[in-house]
């Protein structure tokens, strides 16, 4: 396969041999990198006695490297997979562009908004555009197409995505005589999100599009105005519109760590190495820590429906120059996503045929090949070399300090298979070096260190990798929860530990992580996440069987060491405060007072059912802090009242907070308990 193919793209003879390879045999698309690894993996094998596991990886992986450097089986692999990426891509088609352009108008004439908005989605993914939107350029079509989808965004009141999508068609050459339309729907949409001044600019260009409109003369006297009157309303203050994320931002930093709340402090122990601790008195729903991740790898079945770079569902994607596979939500999120996409565009169509559920080793390979892609070579290379020598980063260089702390990250090399390891880091060397992130000419030397980068990076990717979700509700669970991508959080998975009785939760916003006290954590408590397997609806023996195999500990938390009871056994135990036993009060209280408190509960659970029937859902998250601070106040794990609050607490706060599904609308929340 030529060079010129490959980057043209252009589809390979059918008697090409390769292609009848890859056609005649089955590949495991859950593991389509399997079968390189394993070849390699036979190769290093039957070189055994050369290569000593026991030894650093660094210097074990030099060995590996100078034997297989130039294998060209392998490279013949990698061939494969890249023609297989080329017959399930869709190239950019002017001509299909405008047949569904076309299509989206007159479904738009009959009114059927929806069913338009998907055809006019697919004319601007196949329409050839520039790779960057800030610049004016010539991309006609692609124009049409944006400016046609804004008039229905704008029947769907998303103005932001609007305004956005006609900015970037103004830039795309949208032709002269038609940019009335394109000015007048600006100025529609800068109202709808409240900014005058925009607005205001808007209309005022309307007015001069007007003068070279080919329109009658009637309408153009109509429309200007029209626009004046716009003009004249804007004195009116228009109200801004507040963002959800910024409500669950910090209330103080930490000192060392930005990303983790000041009430936190950092302790070491030889026995438990580095863990966070609340420094003071941290109350439910307080912020811990909100982090966004260095990296995030999409579910492959989610390229076409979420945005490439922050993970969130998008309704209308802007596209990718190269390719018709992925979509970001806005221009910043495309700006950032490419700075990964540029390597990865040429195996799109691979990427977007594989299932939603990939092998562990596909997740982790993907998110291995991101975090390697979103820097250049020489800075993977210094970060390596600052953390061997024991070099810390300025704070102030946020991506350096990211990385290293993911250096940073437990690898446990000591308790999995080295050389399968190597293996595989080997194969993301070569997968590399074919996206061409590096070039031929590169000094062997520096290959040979981003291979041992890649080394430590995999073995970091695994244990401490987090899913991002978004709620998607079904008529049998209006929760339900649908995982979307895969991503690394280099602070909090260094810092906050494993418990099967957690005292925290996350909310994915985005590719951004914020971690929320699910109740109250006294000043040198522990503050913990829950990897795998609470214990109110896991086994013990599940739980431990599977973090042994996992991340390979055996948990030694309270909820362990003391088998505590699950959810349904806690049921039959005690369901009220004057039912619990006196070994799970936190203090002597007689029956009466008991009693009293059960009376203050029911009171409490009143008012958030009141709360959720009127869909005032952020009034219910209030009253349910309340309802646990009574509960820790006065009772102690495992108890049913706790572990229904847990429940309550992380689903109405996500509900409010966290990505959601563009079909997410349950009719109302439950009120647990």
């Amino acid at each position: 396969l030529s060079e010129q193919q490959l980057e043209s793209g252009k589809k390979v003879s059918d008697s090409n041999p390769c292609v009848d390879s890859v056609r005649n045999r089955k590949m495991d698309l859950t593991n389509p990198f399997g079968d390189v690894i394993e070849e390699i993996h036979s190769i290093l094998k039957g070189n055994e006695q050369n290569i000593d596991i026991v030894k650093p990886v660094d210097e074990e992986f030099c060995k590996a490297f100078n034997l297989l450097h130039n294998d060209e089986p392998v490279q013949k692999r990698f061939d494969q997979l890249l023609i297989s990426s080329m017959e399930n891509d869709e190239k950019k088609d002017i001509e299909k562009s405008v047949k569904f352009r076309e299509e989206g108008n007159k479904l738009f004439r009959e009114g059927k908004f929806s069913e338009c908005l998907k055809c006019y989605n697919t004319s601007i993914m196949l329409a050839p555009c520039s790779t960057n939107f800030e610049e004016e350029n010539d991309s006609v079509d692609f124009a049409m197409s944006l400016t046609n989808r804004a008039a229905i965004l704008g029947k769907f009141k998303m103005h932001k995505n609007a305004a956005e999508d006609l900015e970037v068609a103004i830039k795309s050459g949208y032709p002269k005589h038609l940019l009335y339309k394109a000015y007048q729907r600006l100025g529609v949409a800068y109202e709808g999100l409240g900014d005058q001044k925009k607005a205001k600019s808007a209309y005022e260009k309307l007015l001069e599009a007007l003068d070279y409109s080919d329109i009658p003369n009637d309408k153009v006297k109509k429309m200007k105005k029209d626009a004046h009157f716009a003009l004249d309303s804007l004195n009116t203050t228009l109200p801004t519109k507040q963002h959800l994320l910024n409500e669950l931002s910090l209330t103080s930093e930490h000192e060392d760590i930005r990303t983790l709340s000041s009430s936190i402090e950092i302790r070491t122990t030889a026995e438990k190495g580095r863990f966070a601790v609340a420094k003071d008195k941290i109350e439910v729903g307080e912020i811990v820590s909100n982090e966004t991740a260095i990296v995030s790898s999409l579910v492959p079945s989610k390229r076409r429906t979420h945005c490439l770079h922050c993970c969130r569902e998008t309704l209308c994607p802007l596209p990718c120059a190269g390719c018709c596979t992925v979509g970001f939500c806005s221009q910043e999120c495309r700006k950032e996503g490419m700075v990964v996409h540029r390597y990865e565009c040429k195996i799109s169509g691979f990427l977007s045929i594989l299932p939603a559920k990939l092998s562990q080793l596909t997740n982790q390979f993907l998110t291995t090949v991101s975090a390697v892609l979103q820097h250049p070579i020489q800075f993977h290379l210094e970060v390596f070399d600052n953390w061997r020598n024991g070099n810390e980063p300025k704070k102030e260089d946020k991506e350096a300090f990211a990385y290293h702390s993911l250096h940073n990250l437990v690898k446990h090399f000591e308790d999995i298979d080295l050389l399968q390891h190597i293996a595989t880091t080997l194969t993301l060397l070569k997968f590399l070096k074919n996206l061409g992130y590096f070039s031929e000419d590169i000094k062997q030397e520096d290959e040979l260190k981003l291979g041992q980068v890649l080394c430590h990076y995999f073995g970091a990717v695994l244990p401490n990798i987090h899913a991002i979700f978004e709620r998607k509700a079904t008529p049998e669970d209006p929760m339900k929860s649908d995982m979307v991508a895969v991503a690394l959080y280099p602070n909090v998975a260094s810092h906050l530990n494993h418990s099967c009785d957690p005292n925290t939760f996350v909310i994915d916003i985005g590719r951004v992580q914020v971690t929320v006290a699910g109740r109250n954590i006294e000043p040198g408590e522990e503050i913990c996440h829950v990897y795998y397997g609470h214990f109110g609806d896991t086994s013990k023996e599940k739980r431990q069987k599977y973090l042994l195999q996992k991340y390979h500990f055996k948990c030694d938390c309270e909820a362990c060491e003391k088998d505590y009871h699950n959810a349904e056994e806690c049921v039959e135990i005690a369901k009220t405060f004057a039912s619990t036993p006196k070994e799970n009060l936190r203090m002597p209280l007689s029956q009466q007072e008991l009693e009293n408190l059960d009376v203050e509960n029911d009171k409490l659970h009143q008012m958030v059912e009141s709360a959720l029937s009127k869909n005032m859902v952020p009034l219910a998250v209030e009253v349910t802090k309340k309802r646990i601070h009574l509960i820790s106040k006065h009772l102690k794990q495992p108890h049913i009242l706790y572990l229904m609050g847990r429940c309550s607490i992380v689903n109405y706060m996500s509900y409010i907070y966290g990505n959601k599904s563009f079909q997410y609308k349950p009719k109302r929340l439950p009120c647990y308990f």
